[in-house]
């Protein structure tokens, strides 16, 4: 068996044609997470014997675009790690790169609302952290969050050492918020 996460790369669709030309069984098990309509193209039309997702809500998703695959739910892989009591007084602000879903003009909202809720709360630690595939600058970034008290967390540092000390998580159409 061939084992895949997330399935939506062109690797995964050479390796699934591989396993059905050597009678090969290739498993895939969601990572990320996808709430909006259209589904992405390359989650469309895979070739894998089967398919792990989180929850009802996912399989019907993907199985709108995706008749070959036998889905199957396995839960939510972090759940446990969900509560703790002990956070520390952090907001944590995840960028994400631009797409159909998450245009130019709701990158400066959503930094707009990153600056009001700074200004706003400022008793609290604010963190905005850049995407691994972010399409624009850090300077984009910073220049609207000019003159405020904010981190700007990199990608070296680890995501779950991160949230588990973070009360509060912001994102849009990331799989962060269920992280």
């Amino acid at each position: 068996t061939v084992l895949s996460f997330e399935g939506d790369t062109v690797f995964e669709s050479i390796s699934n044609e591989v396993c059905k030309l050597y009678k090969i069984n290739s498993l895939c098990i969601q990572w990320g997470t996808q709430m909006y309509e259209p589904i992405k193209l390359s989650n469309e039309s895979m070739n894998f014997h089967k398919f792990y997702v989180w929850d009802e809500f996912h399989k019907k998703f993907y199985k709108k675009k995706n008749k070959k695959p036998v889905f199957k739910i396995g839960g939510y892989p972090f759940i446990d790690r969900i509560y703790d009591s002990k956070k520390e007084k952090k907001i944590l602000f995840g960028l994400r790169p631009r797409s159909h879903a998450f245009s130019d003009i709701d990158l400066k909202n959503y930094l707009k609302l990153i600056r009001k809720i700074i200004i706003s709360c400022p008793d609290w630690n604010v963190i905005v952290r850049l995407h691994h595939k972010m399409d624009y600058t850090v300077n984009q970034v910073t220049t609207h969050l000019k003159g405020l008290k904010y981190h700007l967390q990199g990608i070296d540092v680890n995501l779950q050492n991160a949230l588990s000390k973070t009360s509060i998580v912001c994102g849009v159409h990331s799989s962060l918020l269920i992280d």
